[in-house]
């Protein structure tokens, strides 16, 4: 849990994010690392979690990366998982992230592999 990345994804304007696209950021940025990095819940426990389907997550999900607040993650997150059963890994594209890759750090300088 990143009460980081979720405190960033909370006080995102209405105008930014809202509904359902909204609760489903939460939902990554409370799985994601403190800059957002690795967030990879099942798209069914989002739903369940929500009380919505499945569509719907993946819709929202497709809406987040359009507004460039997610994007598709390091995959080697899951690779200890089963690949039949691997969910897709995102980052959350908080402040932090994005400052952090534009002084050009990331995961490969931090360290984490």
């Amino acid at each position: 849990m990143s009460l980081n990345a979720y405190i960033w994804a909370a006080n995102l304007p209405l105008s930014v994010c809202n509904g359902t696209p909204f609760r489903v950021l939460l939902q990554l940025a409370d799985r994601a690392d403190d800059l957002g990095y690795g967030a990879y819940p099942h798209v069914s426990t989002i739903a369940e979690r929500l009380e919505c389907s499945e569509r719907t997550v993946q819709r929202a999900i497709k809406e987040l990366r359009a507004c460039d607040l997610i994007r598709e993650g390091d995959q080697r997150w899951v690779e200890h998982l089963d690949p039949r059963y691997r969910p897709t890994v995102y980052d959350v594209l908080t402040t932090a992230l994005r400052y952090t890759e534009e002084r050009g750090g990331g995961l490969e300088t931090r360290g984490d592999t």
